[in-house]
C-alpha cells in the first residue's frame, strides 16, 4: 500500500498492478440529431418569440382582468378588495403560483397560457407513432403560425388548455387501447375530468366534440374487416373506471386548491359549470352570433377552406382517425354557431381538427410517387408551389394596395360606387404627381367630387395586376399539366395556394 495526497488529504491506495495498467476501452456515446429534431427545436423558438415577446406589452382586457385580479388579490394579502371568482381554475391556480413567485403584471398573468400555447403547438408529435412524422411536424408547424392560436395563447384564453388536453386525451386512449397498461387510461380519465372541470366554461363541450367524432367515425365506418362495436364494448368494459375516477377526484381537487394552499378554490370548479350552462341561453352584450365562425373565415380562410377540401375526402377515402376528425369539427362547427356564450378564442373548435386533417393531405401531395405515363421529377410540385405561392402573394399585395387607395387615397365624399368604375374605364389617366410644376390632373369622378389623376392610374394598375396575375397562374397551372399530368399540377397548385394564404393571414 501507499499513500497518496491531494488538498483534501491523504487516503490509502492499492498499488497499480500489470494487468490494471491495460487500457480498458469504453464504447462511445453516439448522440444523432436528425434533421426532424432540429425543425422541432426551431419551431420551438417560433412560438417562443411569436407568443412570449412582448407578451405584457397590451393592457389586459376585462375578462383578463377578472381572472388576474382573482389570482392577485388570492397570492398576496396586501390587494385589497372581495375575492373574485375565477373562469378558469386551472388559469387561476397558474396564476396564484405566477404571482408567489414572480412580480406581478402583465407578463406574469399571460405567461402560463403563453406557455401553454407552445405546448399546444408541440402537441401533434405524440401522434407520430400513429400518423408517420410527417404529419405531425406539418400540423405542428401550421399551429404555430395560425392567428387563432397565436391570439388565443397571447390573450390569456382558458380555451388553450381544453385544447391542448384535447389532443393529449385522445393519445392517452390510443396509448391503453395499444399496451392495455391501465396508467394510461388512468391518465387519460384524468385529463378529460380536467378538460371539463378545470379548463373553461364551455370545456366539457369540446369533451362531446371529441365523443361525437369518434360516434361519427364508427357510424359510417364501411371497412367490413374491422369489428368496431365489439373493440368499443370491450375497451368500456375493460377501462379502470374506479382508478381513474378517483386520480380524476384527486387532480381536480389539487389543482383546484393548489394542493391546498388556496382551498377557495374549490368554488372556482362551481362557477365553471354554471357559466358552462349559462352560455347556451346567455350571450354577452358585446359578443355576436357565430363569433368563431366569422373570427375562422376572417383569419383562418385558407386553412378553413383546404380544410372542407380534406374533410370531404377523408369521409369518402380516410380511415378511422380522419372521419374523427371530420366529426370532431362538425361538432365544433354546430358548437360555433349555436352555443351564445362562445368567444373568439373558441374558433379553436375547428381550427385543431381542420389543421390535422390538412397536414394530412399536405403529407399526401408532397409524398405522392408518379405512376403510369407520366415521370415527375423531385423538383416539378415544389417548383410549381412556390412560384403559385408567389403569383398569389403578388395579388394579395396588390389587393392590399388596392384597398388602401380606395379607402385612403379618396376623398370620403366619393361615395358612388358605379361611377368610380365608369370613370376608371373611360381611359388611362396620367401618372404625373409633379405638383411644384402644376401639372396633376384632378379628374372629376361624380358631380362635386374630384379626385388626382394619378391615384385613379394606380387604382387602374392594381385592378390590372388582380385580374391578370391569375390568368398567369392558371396558364402555369396548364403547363405544369401538359408537362407532368394534371395530378403534378393540381398538387403544384394546391401547395402555392395555401402557402400563400397562411402568409396573407399572418400578415392581415
Amino acid at each position: 500500500m501507499s499513500l497518496f495526497s491531494n488538498q483534501a488529504g491523504v487516503w490509502p491506495v492499492e498499488e497499480p498492478r500489470s494487468e490494471d495498467t491495460q487500457p480498458v476501452i469504453i464504447p462511445a456515446i453516439q448522440v444523432g440529431i436528425t434533421l426532424e429534431v432540429l425543425i422541432y427545436v426551431a419551431l420551438v423558438f417560433l412560438s417562443l418569440v411569436l407568443r412570449v415577446v412582448q407578451l405584457g406589452h397590451a393592457p389586459l382586457d376585462d375578462a383578463e382582468a377578472q381572472q388576474a385580479l382573482a389570482a392577485l388579490r388570492t397570492a398576496d394579502d396586501r390587494v385589497s378588495g372581495e375575492a373574485l371568482v375565477a373562469e378558469s381554475p386551472l388559469t387561476f391556480g397558474l396564476n396564484v403560483l405566477s404571482f408567489a413567485v414572480v412580480p406581478a403584471s402583465n407578463t406574469a398573468a399571460r405567461l402560463p397560457v403563453a406557455l401553454a400555447g407552445v405546448l399546444l403547438t408541440l402537441s401533434p408529435v405524440l401522434w407520430r407513432r400513429y400518423l408517420n412524422p410527417l404529419p405531425p411536424l406539418i400540423a405542428s408547424f401550421l399551429l404555430a403560425v395560425s392567428p387563432v392560436t397565436l391570439l388565443a395563447a397571447r390573450t390569456m384564453s382558458p380555451v388553450v388548455w381544453t385544447m391542448l388536453l384535447a389532443v393529449i386525451a385522445p393519445w392517452l386512449v390510443l396509448r391503453y387501447v395499444e399496451t392495455r397498461d391501465s396508467r394510461w387510461a388512468v391518465a387519460a380519465t384524468a385529463s378529460c375530468a380536467a378538460m371539463i372541470f378545470l379548463t373553461e366554461p364551455a370545456g366539457f363541450l369540446t369533451f362531446l366534440a371529441l365523443a361525437f367524432g369518434v360516434i361519427f367515425a364508427w357510424l359510417i365506418d364501411d371497412d367490413p374487416e374491422t369489428d368496431l362495436n365489439s373493440a368499443i364494448r370491450k375497451l368500456i368494459h375493460d377501462w379502470p373506471w374506479a382508478n381513474g375516477l378517483l386520480a380524476a377526484g384527486i387532480v381536480i381537487a389539487l389543482t383546484a386548491t393548489g394542493f391546498f394552499w388556496f382551498p377557495s378554490g374549490l368554488t372556482n370548479i362551481g362557477n365553471t359549470l354554471w357559466e358552462g350552462l349559462r352560455g347556451f341561453v346567455v350571450r354577452p352584450d358585446d359578443r355576436p352570433i357565430a363569433l368563431p365562425v366569422w373570427i375562422g373565415l376572417r383569419y383562418e380562410t385558407a386553412l378553413w377552406l383546404f380544410g372542407l377540401v380534406a374533410a370531404y375526402r377523408a369521409v369518402r377515402e380516410g380511415g378511422f382517425f380522419e372521419r374523427a376528425l371530420v366529426g370532431w369539427a362538425l361538432a365544433g362547427t354546430l358548437w360555433s354557431l349555436g352555443y351564445a356564450g362562445a368567444d373568439s378564442a373558441h374558433a379553436l373548435w375547428l381550427t385543431i381538427p381542420v389543421t390535422m386533417l390538412v397536414a394530412l393531405a399536405i403529407t399526401g401531395w408532397i409524398t405522392e410517387k408518379s405512376t403510369g405515363f407520366w415521370n415527375v421529377p423531385a423538383w416539378a410540385v415544389p417548383a410549381h408551389a412556390v412560384l403559385t405561392a408567389a403569383l398569389w402573394m403578388i395579388v394579395g399585395v396588390s389587393l392590399i394596395m388596392l384597398g388602401k387607395r380606395l379607402l385612403i387615397d379618396l376623398p370620403y365624399q366619393a361615395d358612388d360606387f358605379g361611377a368610380l368604375l365608369t370613370t376608371l374605364f373611360k381611359g388611362i389617366y396620367s401618372e404625373s404627381q409633379d405638383f411644384a410644376a402644376g401639372t396633376v390632373d384632378q379628374i372629376e369622378i361624380q358631380p362635386g367630387v374630384f379626385v388626382f389623376a394619378y391615384i385613379l392610374r394606380q387604382i387602374q394598375s392594381r385592378i390590372m395586376i388582380t385580374i391578370l396575375v391569375p390568368l398567369l397562374n392558371a396558364v402555369l397551372f396548364f403547363l405544369v399539366g401538359s408537362l407532368w399530368g394534371a395530378r403534378s399540377g393540381w398538387r403544384g397548385y394546391a401547395l402555392g395556394t395555401l402557402a400563400a394564404g397562411l402568409l396573407l393571414s399572418m400578415g392581415l
